[in-house]
């Protein structure tokens, strides 16, 4: 995985993994345009609200954003536009052209 040295993510990683959720799948290149804005990992995190179906699962993605540090909208615009488009939709962050689902 390709690492800002703006913010380092090493930390936030690690807090994720410490979590203990399965990987419903592993790093993967999200984009913008077909350029990879950065990399995302989704877990697989077990449905905790009343629910008829007590196996439904929820997701969690903890993605970044190549070269934006905290300043996400100002340095990388169309990546955070991108990014609360697809958090408000409910859908996944965009793939890179071809990238297959692991």
């Amino acid at each position: 995985m390709v690492r800002t040295v703006q913010v380092p993510p090493h930390g936030c990683e690690r807090w994720v993994e410490s979590l203990g959720f399965p990987t419903d799948e592993g790093w993967r290149p999200w984009a913008v345009g077909g350029k990879v804005a950065g990399g995302v990992i989704e877990y697989a995190v077990p449905h905790v609200a009343p629910s008829s179906d007590h196996n439904e699962r929820c997701g969690l993605e903890y993605a970044t954003v190549h070269g934006a540090g905290h300043g996400v909208p100002q340095h990388r615009p169309q990546a955070a536009l991108a990014m609360l488009e697809a958090v408000l939709a409910g859908n996944e962050l965009p793939r890179l052209h071809n990238w297959p689902r692991l």
